[in-house]
């Protein structure tokens, strides 16, 4: 992550910059950094600022800091929940774009960032014991990175989950780095 992200921010232009600054803040600190403490600060203040916009509409960004709140929080059912609905609307997405249009749309929401949704899925699977439907979701992550082109991020948690298929969860805190 670029130090432009990290820097303190005490002045936002809405609630959506609020919310888009400290969700890159706990990105920070729970995936690279791996700061459980102050993890859950930032999914605390995530989480209030995502109630008050109850009324909106949930979207791809809404589920997407929805379902990592939960995970920080270890409410892995619910985590899952949230990127389930997050993979649902990148695919309708996809589904309604049009040629002319996909340029724009795969800048943010193409289908390397789906196979990341879908790797960070399997990782919550396995995260609750589920771990043989964790690897048919990084199969399916790797199908789609091989019909369209693009490297599969997840080869090495498939081999080790097929090698490993008891682990019992631990892996989950090796969730890869992630784009935004």
């Amino acid at each position: 992550m670029s130090k432009t992200v990290l820097r303190t921010k005490r002045k936002f232009s809405s609630i959506a910059d609020e919310i888009e600054y400290v969700y890159q803040k706990l990105l920070h600190w729970f995936y690279p950094v791996r700061d459980p403490a102050k993890a859950r600060r930032y999914a605390s203040r995530l989480k209030r600022l995502l109630q008050r916009r109850k009324k909106v509409r949930p979207g791809i960004f809404t589920e997407e800091c929805w379902s990592l709140v939960c995970e920080v929080e270890g409410d892995y059912l619910q985590a899952i929940r949230h990127r389930k609905n997050e993979i649902r609307l990148i695919r309708r997405l996809h589904s309604i774009t049009s040629k002319d249009q996909w340029e724009l749309v795969s800048r943010f929401y193409g289908y390397d960032d789906l196979s990341d949704r879908l790797d960070l899925l399997a990782l919550l699977y396995d995260g609750i014991g589920q771990t043989d439907r964790a690897i048919k979701i990084l199969r399916e992550s790797k199908a789609l990175c091989d019909r369209h082109g693009i490297p599969f991020d997840g080869e090495e948690i498939l081999q080790e989950l097929l090698s490993d298929p008891q682990g019992n969860g631990t892996r989950n805190g090796r969730v890869k780095s992630r784009k935004h």
